[in-house]
């Protein structure tokens, strides 16, 4: 019998752990997990937020990238970080198909916030996925804001260009909706062209579509990496474009100051950072999520000549007025 009672004891012991060890609000040690697919510029980003928050807080946070955007990848990664660890609560650039890790973490007792990217598809938003929030670009509106400042330089008529990357990626099908609804209102004669992974051929596949539209005199580019393609080849080009761009990367701003490109639209990565693990410490000592708060909009700034030292300050203010608004707007205690 005592035999029987001591096995008894390790099942329930290794069920704790692994089904219901941090199910209970505040029990124990918060152990958060950033983790983002890849290597990428934006990684760095959002981590600024991460490092400013340990800094705030005197929280530790553990930050991983996984090796390529691939959903297999992804869940087989994150499942082993959580099984060394025993992280109760992460915060993770979403790929698509990632619902079925998260239901079956959220089962575990774990929180999970979706930054940069959003993992629900449904309407309303949130209804699909067991991520208590995402905080994000609102990158459909983003793009076609981008869009309807280019048509706007352009006089309201012509050709508007649209360079994507990858449309396995659903921020970029987002984009190119965006794009295609500035163009279709305002009657805009609309182009593009995809699948870019790599600068070379992003430098290609720009020079062909310009070429191919010798008329044309607007751009936008919702890439890094197609940016970087863009302006290497408006660089050598004697015609005029306007071009918006996304994010902030030093050789876009320069491009900007050189007038290679008319803007950018700045994203708030540091806040989606930071302000995720504000939420899941919250979360973690009690706080619930309110109803239909899914998503948070963590803001975006047009970045001109006029701005381009200076739009880091509104950036920063949108990041603190979320915050400021936490309990409010977003959870109750």
């Amino acid at each position: 019998m005592k035999k029987l009672g001591l096995i008894f004891l390790m099942m329930m012991t290794a069920f704790a752990a692994f089904g219901g060890g941090n199910k209970q609000a505040g029990g124990g040690e918060f152990k958060v997990l950033f983790y983002f697919p890849a290597p990428h510029s934006y990684f760095n980003d959002l981590q600024t937020g991460s490092t400013a928050w340990v800094k705030d807080t005197g929280n530790k946070v553990t930050v991983e990238y996984g090796p390529e955007f691939s959903i297999n990848t992804e869940s087989e990664k994150v499942n082993a970080l959580v099984a060394a660890n025993g992280f109760n609560a992460i915060t993770i650039y979403p790929l698509p198909g990632v619902n079925g890790l998260f239901e079956e973490l959220t089962k575990r007792g774990i929180n999970i916030i979706n930054i940069g990217a959003d993992s629900s598809t449904s309407n309303p938003k949130g209804t699909d996925t067991t991520a208590a929030f995402c905080l994000a670009t609102d990158v459909r509106q983003a793009a076609y804001d981008a869009a309807i400042t280019v048509i706007d330089k352009m006089g309201g008529k012509g050709t508007l260009l649209n360079i994507l990357e990858v449309l396995t990626d659903p921020n970029t099908v987002l984009r190119q909706e965006g794009v295609k609804q500035a163009c279709t209102e305002r009657g805009i004669t609309y182009r593009e062209t995809a699948g870019i992974e790599a600068i070379d051929a992003a430098t290609q596949k720009a020079t062909d579509i310009l070429t191919a539209n010798p008329d044309a005199m607007g751009v936008v580019s919702t890439g890094m990496i197609a940016t970087q393609g863009l302006i290497s080849v408006l660089d050598g080009m004697n015609r005029q474009i306007f071009a918006v761009t996304i994010d902030t990367e030093e050789g876009t701003l320069n491009a900007i100051k050189k007038g290679t490109i008319y803007g950018t639209v700045a994203q708030n990565p540091y806040g989606q950072t930071y302000l995720s693990l504000e939420i899941l410490k919250a979360m973690h000592d009690g706080a619930k999520p309110r109803p239909g708060k899914y998503f948070i909009d963590s803001g975006t700034v047009m970045v001109t000549k006029d701005n381009v030292d200076s739009y880091a300050n509104d950036i920063n203010a949108m990041t603190q007025k979320i915050k400021n608004n936490l309990y409010t707007e977003y959870l109750t205690k």
